[in-house]
């Protein structure tokens, strides 16, 4: 079986990310934010956590 590559190269590299999921904690605004939008961006599912005030 391949070894899958580190999320990092997806992420910089350019990588497709479908089928992948991802859980991206303090994401309602901010890095979490952005990191989120270009996960998606780039096919993975991504679930958001936040807490609310």
């Amino acid at each position: 079986m391949a070894k899958t590559p580190p999320l990092t190269t997806y992420f910089w590299g350019g990588g497709d990310l479908t089928g992948k999921t991802v859980l991206i904690t303090g994401s309602s605004v901010g890095l979490g934010a952005e990191t989120a939008r270009a996960l998606a961006s780039k096919g993975a599912s991504v679930t958001i956590v936040v807490r609310s005030a």
